[in-house]
């Protein structure tokens, strides 16, 4: 038995000689603490309580609340790690003995140190470096999150709002800020919408902290109703970005129209010295009466007249400075801030191209406009789409020669709609929609047409439809056709100023056989002179794709400078200069040349074979006037305006040819470059 005892009393005797070696290491002393702080004699971890808890959470920096929780048990690891101590968040016997030497921090260290001695280990910052008492607690500046308490170390933005008042008595100056400005407009719905601001400076004598404020609401204009609860829910107070009091409106008192209530706020300190801005904010009810809407209906004023206060020597003050107002305004969402429906043609919306149809059947789903709709900082609810198409007829008839039905798709809902009208321009409205778009939501529509079979009779090789919605139809507000029926999110719906935008389509053409054209993205060489510098010449080499579908058809082996090719020629190219871009030129002082790398020639002209892809270059020289008889100085682009093409290889007869218009014309021109005069 005398032998256990001695092993213990050797165990003890290691364990004390271990602590102190720990104490020594770090340079502290336990004599210091024995007198001059708390002690730790248990062992501590989760779930443990008290005094000793307290005592704990002040040296590792943790809220002193005596209750060992998940936040202490991290700042305890920090510290265990710091003296390479097992982290294990148990305080133990060799825990407790570094304890027991530091000092309690009362949350005036910086993150992460537990005496002034040293670097933090979370931070890097010099332990003596102290904490000035704005920041949470485990903060040592607004950057990141407590280490203590997880809460943003930016959350007192404008004034601490924790801790015990400093100093002695002392004061507040309340002023009038400039923002918000007059005349605040509150939409029907919104939320924590600032109707006054005014700060708070706290005098060098104290901390103080602001304990309520009294607010009044009065309707001071305007023949709409005076019942507060007819506007507005909620009023609330801020401190900077947080919010630190509220209350329901049918908590105010009211008395000849005005509405009072004295605001309780909570965590609102000012440091002795410091200024911080407060605001007070409404929140407005869902749906506003009609009458009650606008400046000419109602105007409210809002006035601070009190501000309650206490000081660190215990006094409970009350500032009564000159009343601060405010008006406000409250109206309809679609009358107030920016709320707006924009509309936009969609980078998918097809280009103008040749679409191959059939004789014998319908040719259906053919793409014709892509667009947007997007909901600016509001919900909406749209419930109808106005759509114009028109075409360009070879023969009489209209719309429904082309198509007899169209479709729109959008949010993955389909919309149907027949074509009867035998019009050159119709407009069809997809209505009952029910679409709704979240605020700044963005969503894609497309509309698609179900094209005829060619009739000889109705409907010709080389007939165009466009569809578009201009920007007309996008102000036209309500339900009637031809009205872009869109609502917000109380229902009401938006003004013509809130609604902006177009999506303007590309003219598609139909044809049983065709071709479809795409330049590639040119190249320029230019010629200077030895000894001037002057731009002399520029070349323009123009790659292009020609594909035919239908049948066989066939291209001549040269181009032309015209806007209209002739004779057995294919590509018809004109010059445009930049004082006149839409202007043609085809002056005849430059040079043009033809090339494949693919194309193989039969009889006269290059082979089309159907559905086949056959590459060209296109090199146009153009000269300025002193060499060679050239163009005036100035800066040109090359654009290829028309491609001939043939159905037979001899090119023999103009009855077999076809003129292929190259448009959209912005897809088919060259960067305009400068030649010297």
């Amino acid at each position: 038995m005398s032998n256990i005892l001695n092993l213990k009393g050797v165990k003890f005797f290691a364990i004390i000689v271990l602590a102190v070696a720990v104490l020594a290491t770090f340079g502290m002393v336990a004599v210091q603490s024995a007198s001059a702080d708390c002690i730790i004699t248990t062992t501590l971890r989760v779930g443990s309580t008290g005094t000793e808890v307290q005592c704990l959470q002040g040296k590792v920096g943790a809220t002193a609340d005596g209750k060992f929780g998940p936040m202490t048990a991290v700042a305890v690891k920090a510290f265990q790690a710091s003296k390479n101590l097992s982290a294990d968040g148990v305080v133990g016997p060799m825990t407790a003995a570094a304890l027991n030497g530091v000092m309690s921090s009362s949350g005036t260290l910086p993150a992460g140190c537990t005496s002034t001695a040293g670097y933090s280990v979370t931070t890097g910052t010099k332990c003596d470096t102290m904490v000035s008492g704005s920041f949470p607690a485990g903060c040592s500046s607004a950057a990141g999150y407590s280490i203590t308490t997880g809460v943003k170390c930016d959350s007192t933005t404008g004034g601490n709002t924790s801790g015990a008042l400093e100093g002695g008595a002392g004061d507040i100056t309340v002023t009038e800020l400039s923002s918000p400005s007059s005349s605040v407009k509150v939409g029907e719905g919104e939320s924590d919408v600032k109707v006054l601001g005014f700060e708070v400076e706290a005098d060098e004598g104290s901390d103080v902290k602001i304990s309520s404020v009294k607010i009044t609401l009065e309707h001071t204009s305007g023949s709409g109703n005076e019942k507060l609860d007819r506007y507005a829910e909620e009023v609330s107070i801020w401190m900077g970005s947080t919010k630190v009091g509220s209350v329901d409106v049918d908590e105010f008192s009211e008395d000849s129209g005005v509405y009072t209530k004295t605001i309780t706020l909570s965590n609102a300190i000012v440091r002795a010295d410091e200024t911080v801005k407060f605001y007070v904010a409404v929140d407005a009810v869902n749906d506003i009466d009609s009458g009650n809407t606008g400046s000419s209906n109602n105007t409210w004023t809002a006035t601070l007249t009190s501000t309650r206060f206490e000081d660190a020597s215990g006094a409970i003050l009350t500032d009564t400075t000159a009343s601060i107002a405010n008006t406000t305004v409250f109206d309809t969402l679609s009358n107030t801030g920016d709320v707006e429906l924009k509309v936009a043609l969609s980078s998918g919306s097809p280009i103008a191209s040749t679409v191959k149809v059939s004789t014998t059947a319908d040719t259906n789903q053919v793409k014709v406009l892509e667009f947007t709709l997007k909901a600016q900082n509001s919900a909406m609810i749209v419930d109808q789409i106005p759509v114009t198409f028109a075409s360009t007829l070879v023969e009489s008839g209209g719309v429904d020669s082309i198509t007899s039905n169209v479709t729109l798709k959008i949010d993955g809902e389909t919309f149907n709609e027949a074509v009867s009208t035998a019009a050159s321009s119709v407009t069809i409205s997809f209505n009952d929609l029910g679409i709704e778009l979240a605020a700044d939501e963005t969503l894609t529509a497309v509309i698609y047409a179900d094209i005829n079979d060619i009739d000889a009779g109705t409907f010709a090789e080389g007939n165009e439809l466009t569809a578009s919605i201009t920007s007309a139809l996008v102000v036209t507000t309500g339900s009637s056709a031809g009205a872009l029926d869109v609502e917000d999110k109380n229902g009401d719906q938006l003004a013509a100023g809130d609604r902006s935008g177009s999506a303007i389509g590309n003219a598609i053409s139909f044809r049983t056989e065709g071709v479809n054209v795409v330049m590639g993205t040119p190249t320029y060489v230019t010629s200077t002179h030895s000894t001037s510098g002057d731009t002399l010449t520029v070349k323009y080499t123009i790659p292009v794709a020609v594909t035919s579908f239908g049948d066989t058809l066939y291209m001549g082996q040269a181009a032309q400078f015209a806007a209209t090719a002739t004779a057995s020629n294919s590509f018809a190219v004109v010059f445009e200069n930049s004082t006149a871009p839409t202007t043609a030129d085809v002056t005849s002082s430059a040079s043009i040349a033809l090339s494949t790398t693919n194309a193989l020639v039969e009889s006269n002209g290059y082979r089309l074979d159907d559905g086949v892809t056959k590459n060209f270059t296109i090199e146009v020289t153009l000269n300025t006037p002193g060499y060679q008889g050239g163009l005036t100085a100035g800066n040109y682009r090359v654009r290829l305006d028309e491609l001939r093409t043939f159905t037979g290889a001899g090119l023999e007869s103009a009855a077999t040819a076809t003129n292929n218009d190259l448009v959209p014309t912005t897809s088919y021109r060259t960067d305009f470059k400068y030649i010297t005069s």
